[in-house]
């Protein structure tokens, strides 16, 4: 088998990584569907840690003060002292209470998921409106001129009947519709690899196809600006704020008879094509943060006078060097020229105690330089 595999040009490591590519195909997709399903239960938990603190006493104890003391609590006390024939007055503040739980429902929103708060809100309103239902019915039946309205009252009593019995639906069709979505979400849990790759594909085609309508929707939109600019040489109106100067001087030219040529209006189209990236000063994060810019340019400002006055420093001293270096050469020079011309004295000096003949005529500098009396040695030194 092996021989057979060599001869086709197959080796066993190129067969196993087919094998390998194929396990991890398997595996990615597997991988995919339990990263998908830890991201659902990540989002839809309880449990997350809030970005910021939120809440307050009433929405972490709600269950103890609301809940429980509240709703459960006040109620029966309340249909205990009203029971007999105060039943309507008993229902009425029951009412009250319902009402005064749906409000806080409203405005806390004590629960982190929405679709509890919405489930609590809308039961609690439908016991709201059955309560009503039933006051307003017997308050009818027991009025003192109920035998004379008997028809409007039966058709009343009719229309409460239905209005109850359709809000007895709702109150009972919603916890049939939360047991629906559990069912449903359960049922979607249990999909297989392909099933999960069709889904992914589908999603990514999806938003591809509405990238590339809105992309699209944007360019008609840019389109019928520019269309606009250049046949009314007016900016779009949320360009307007940005250049308000501009667009002023645009108003005028408008209300003008002066009439612009074909180029202008192409140049003030691709004007506005420029402009349409220019995003304006937001003039409120810099007065809250002027403080800090500041100090900012302030310590600049220091860091650049240090840094000039280190080069100044740093020029004068090589600039001093520089001088000291130049006096001493002259110095050096100047040395020399005195023990050249100190040379020169002695030799002549030298020549005329010997009793060199002295030569008459123009002798130039050193011929006067030789007929100048001689210096003791001591003396030329000490000039030196």
């Amino acid at each position: 088998m092996q021989e057979a595999k060599k001869k086709q040009g197959l080796s066993l490591t190129f067969c196993k990584a087919e094998a390998e590519q194929g396990e991890d195909e398997r595996d990615t997709a597997k991988g995919r569907a339990q990263i998908l399903k830890a991201k659902d239960q990540f989002t839809a938990s309880k449990f997350q840690w809030p970005e910021r603190p939120d809440g307050n006493i009433v929405t972490y104890g709600w269950i103890l003060i609301v809940n429980l003391f509240w709703r459960q609590l006040l109620s029966l006390i309340l249909l205990k002292m009203s029971e007999g024939r105060l039943t309507v007055v008993g229902a009425a503040f029951v009412m009250l209470l319902h009402s005064g739980n749906v409000t806080m429902l409203l405005v806390f929103r004590p629960y982190k998921s929405k679709k509890v708060t919405n489930v609590e809100t809308s039961m609690l309103a439908s016991l709201f409106m059955v309560l009503w239902c039933a006051v307003i019915k017997d308050l009818l039946s027991n009025h003192v001129n109920a035998h004379t309205f008997e028809d409007t009252l039966a058709k009343v009593n009719l229309f409460i009947d239905i209005f109850a019995v359709c809000l007895m639906i709702v109150v009972i069709g919603l916890p049939a519709y939360q047991v629906y979505e559990i069912a449903v979400d359960l049922v979607n849990s249990f999909r297989s690899a392909d099933t999960l790759l069709n889904d992914i594909f589908m999603t990514q085609m999806k938003k591809k196809e509405a990238a590339e309508r809105s992309e699209i929707a944007q360019q008609k939109v840019i389109a019928a600006e520019d269309a606009a600019a250049e046949s009314s040489l007016l900016l779009p109106l949320y360009m307007e704020p940005r250049f308000p100067c501009l667009s002023k001087a645009l108003d005028k030219l408008a209300m003008s008879n002066v009439s612009a040529s074909p180029q202008q209006r192409k140049k003030f189209r691709q004007f506005v094509q420029i402009a349409r990236n220019f995003n304006a000063v937001c003039t409120s994060m810099v007065k809250d943060n002027a403080h800090a810019l500041l100090t900012t340019v302030h310590a600049i400002e220091e860091n650049r006078q240090e840094k000039e006055a280190a080069e100044t420093t740093i020029n004068f001293v090589a600039h001093s060097h520089h001088r000291i270096d130049h006096a001493h050469s002259e110095q050096a020079n100047v040395r020399k020229s005195m023990l050249h011309s100190m040379s020169l004295d002695r030799d002549t000096a030298d020549d005329v105690d010997e009793g060199a003949p002295l030569i008459i005529g123009n002798l130039g500098e050193a011929g006067k330089r030789a007929s100048l009396p001689r210096m003791p040695m001591r003396e030329s030194a000490m000039r030196f």
